[in-house]
């Protein structure tokens, strides 16, 4: 992995993040953002904004995350929701509505 590139893309992407967006998406929380580094820093930034985070986040790296996130996460087990990937996709954005304050348990 190009280090250099990530943050700048990180860099990049803090810097247009406002509370106009309406979910902030990444692919995962890695080694790097387990290190300290990586979207952590954007993470941080999206949840000052109130803005939602969903993040991928690997077996391996499920404790740091833990440790990171704190209070402020909900963990969603995909391997419920996966056999059918519209219904996964329904299921996930069913969880989080920009048109009202409450959010849905995905069970």
């Amino acid at each position: 992995m190009n280090t250099d590139r990530l943050l700048r893309a990180c860099t990049a992407a803090e810097v247009q993040l406002s509370t106009q967006a309406d979910l902030l998406v990444l692919c995962k929380f890695g080694k790097t953002e387990v290190e300290g580094g990586g979207f952590r820093s954007l993470i941080a930034k999206a949840l000052e904004l109130s803005v939602p985070v969903l993040v991928g986040v690997p077996l391996i790296n499920l404790t740091p995350f833990r440790e990171f996130s704190a209070d402020l996460a909900r963990e969603i087990d995909l391997s419920q929701v996966v056999s059918d990937p519209f219904t996964a996709a329904e299921r996930l954005l069913s969880y989080w509505s920009p048109l009202s304050e409450t959010r849905t348990e995905v069970a």
